[in-house]
């Protein structure tokens, strides 16, 4: 999901801010072509202001996702589209606002669902639903190298992992501009209580996992055994520290 919150504001905002004084973005390459930041190269030639989509895929770990947006009436704050990321299990859209001068833009509004059976594709089996209510972020330097931070609030429902029920709760999820990120969780209603963190830097492919399990008598025995030798007998529960790979 962090990837998928940077992918959203920095190739949609770079997509849209660089086309903003040029209708299609090859006519810009060609206007601008020693001029252009590193990051511009991800967006097609064919990309268009007012409106238009993109397939990304982030290397066969996730479905593949449309990235489409379309213009709104600009306000005091800027010109506005509305942007949307649909595919399989994923349906999420928001509001995004690129300054007059097109060095700054702010993503807000981000809402909708993702379905983890549907866009997970690792090792352990994960399903549920998470349902984002209130999400944004913010990039500066877009004529550079965009520095963005955002946000995400998140309700976690009839979460499963590795065929076990650990029921629902929140997830906040914050992005700072030092491309530091923390993903902090906490599950009730099923098996057992689950609370926890991950937390890495984009783009490392690696993040370090905090989890604390409390010793539930409806674990499956299979479940208790794999805490038993990865984690560490702490209080009623297990904790489980360890390095893990991120899509």
């Amino acid at each position: 999901m962090i990837r998928f919150l940077v992918l959203l504001v920095v190739f949609a905002v770079g997509l849209l801010g660089a086309g903003l004084f040029f209708g299609q973005m090859h006519h810009l390459r060609l206007a601008m072509s020693e001029g252009l930041p590193p990051w511009t190269e991800v967006v097609p030639d064919d990309a268009g202001l007012r409106r238009g989509r993109i397939s990304v895929a982030a290397q066969g770990v996730w479905p593949e996702v449309e990235l489409s947006w379309q213009a709104q009436a600009p306000d005091l704050g800027g010109w506005r589209w509305r942007v949307q990321a649909t595919g399989e299990g994923v349906d999420l859209a928001g509001d995004l606002t690129v300054s007059y001068w097109p060095d700054a833009a702010r993503l807000s509004g981000v809402a909708g669902t993702v379905s983890l059976d549907q866009v997970h594709r690792g090792q352990v089996a994960l399903a549920g639903r998470l349902s984002l209510r209130e999400g944004s972020a913010e990039a500066r330097g877009l004529l550079q190298e965009p520095v963005v931070r955002g946000a995400l609030s998140v309700e976690a429902r009839e979460i499963e992992a590795g065929g076990a029920v650990f029921g629902q709760g929140p997830v906040r999820l914050v992005l700072d501009e030092n491309r530091s990120w923390r993903l902090e969780l906490s599950l009730d209603g099923g098996v057992s209580p689950v609370s926890g963190s991950l937390s890495g830097v984009v783009p490392q492919r690696t993040a370090e996992i905090d989890v604390l399990v409390a010793r539930g008598q409806e674990l499956p025995t299979a479940f208790r055994d794999l805490l038993a030798s990865i984690g560490q007998s702490e209080g009623d529960g297990w904790r489980v520290t360890a390095t893990v790979p991120v899509p």
